[in-house]
């Protein structure tokens, strides 16, 4: 049985489950399903994947023709040892980071969640609550982990790559920023084919997965959720085709939601560092880090 080589390593709402979905595509590349088996990753989120025996086994169908065999969890990068203990298990492992703007991350992260538990639809409350909710404090009703609501953290990608560079060697590890690939994503695409050590490929599209969804109605997700959780505790498991059209209904493309001057000002400030930590490892960051309209 071939073992996973390479790691996409997060961060999240940054362009992750597009690059595997373009991976999957690529006949010398192995992407695991499920994308994020969440194994490395003890001390930060919720794991996926708890044994050494049920990981291996989401790698048994790679055949020898591929060459990068890989998966793609999202908490590694917020992780003060997946990288550590990924090494350990694979020593010349190779690691793709993704990083975008990390203030439009915020929104983008605060978004995904409001889809699942967050109950604060307003950013700014959210964001002033991860005092508390670091100490377990005023957690939504559906709360997945405390860490996941600790929105500056996540966000913090200076100094997660920063971590990530004291372990893993350059020729070891590849930073590609979203708001390249969205410039020109085949470019991006063959920079990630040639890292990996794989023939080049042009696909026919480049389509975005799991773009960003507003939800409309904190109230009306919760109804979805407990109707979920009724339909489970009375014995129908399969709830996916009832609850996919409400869900569809509640989200929305256009539900953006407009910071204030003063709160966008401070995610600058409070984002300045981490920023000038990004460039300095990379050699650059894309011009929209410093578009501050």
């Amino acid at each position: 049985m071939k073992k996973p080589n390479s790691f996409i390593i997060g961060a999240p709402k940054c362009g992750t489950t597009s690059l595997a979905t373009w991976l999957r595509e690529h006949p010398q590349v192995f992407v695991s399903d499920p994308k994020e088996p969440r194994y490395f990753n003890t001390d930060f989120g919720l794991r996926a994947t708890h044994s050494l025996e049920e990981y291996e086994e989401i790698f048994y169908n790679a055949k020898p023709d591929h060459i990068a065999i890989l998966e793609a969890s999202t908490t590694y990068l917020c992780s003060k040892n997946a990288v550590q203990k990924i090494l350990e298990y694979s020593p010349t492992a190779k690691f793709i980071v993704m990083l975008r703007k990390p203030q439009d991350m915020v929104i983008s992260w605060h978004a995904e969640l409001c889809k699942s538990s967050e109950d604060q639809h307003d950013i700014e409350v959210a964001w002033r609550l991860q005092e508390n909710r670091a100490a377990k404090l005023n957690l939504p009703r559906y709360s997945i982990s405390e860490d996941y609501y600790q929105y500056g953290k996540v966000c913090r990608v200076g100094t997660q790559l920063k971590r990530v560079k004291d372990y893993v060697s350059k020729d070891n590890m590849l930073v590609v920023f979203l708001e390249d690939i969205r410039k020109n994503p085949q470019v991006q695409f063959n920079n990630v084919l040639n890292f990996l050590g794989v023939s080049p490929l042009c696909l026919q599209k480049y389509s975005t997965v799991n773009r960003r969804q507003h939800i409309r109605s904190i109230f009306f997700r919760n109804f979805i959720l407990s109707l979920s959780r009724f339909r489970k505790f009375i014995g129908i498991t399969s709830t996916t085709g009832f609850l996919k059209p409400l869900n569809r209904l509640n989200q929305s493309q256009n539900n953006y939601q407009k910071m204030r001057i003063g709160f966008k000002r401070e995610l600058d400030d409070y984002f300045y560092e981490e920023i000038m930590t990004v460039e300095k490892i990379v050699g650059r960051v894309p011009d929209e880090w410093f578009d501050n309209e």
